[in-house]
């Protein structure tokens, strides 16, 4: 597991350990406030990934960040491997990715 799903699961438990006790709603928010700010932290790393222009979340073109700008990527000679790893990325099953060619979801922005 990568070191930033870790974070995220330790928070997340964290805020929600917040419901079982009976903590003011003033210290739920913060927690909330507190998770919120890390998530976005964690999605603006050099490197990260996401995909963009696909009628679900889990469909669409890649784009990465470089430089503090998000760019998308050339999909020529894409296959089922490249298409796995993302997916992985991403946070989902291995062996469910789809390559795609020819910019699929929309052009490039």
């Amino acid at each position: 597991m990568r070191n930033e799903q870790i974070v995220i699961i330790l928070i997340a438990l964290t805020f929600l350990s917040g419901f079982k006790s009976d903590s003011s709603a003033e210290i739920k928010l913060k927690k909330a406030d507190l998770v919120k700010k890390h998530l976005k932290r964690l999605k603006k790393q050099e490197g990260a990934i996401k995909l963009v222009g696909g009628r679900e979340e889990y469909e669409g073109n890649i784009e990465v960040l470089h430089n503090g700008q998000w760019g998308a990527i050339c999909d020529d000679e894409w296959d089922a491997a490249e298409a796995d790893v993302v997916c992985r990325q991403l946070g989902y099953d291995e062996g469910v990715g789809k390559a795609t060619y020819s910019s699929h979801f929309g052009p490039a922005r």
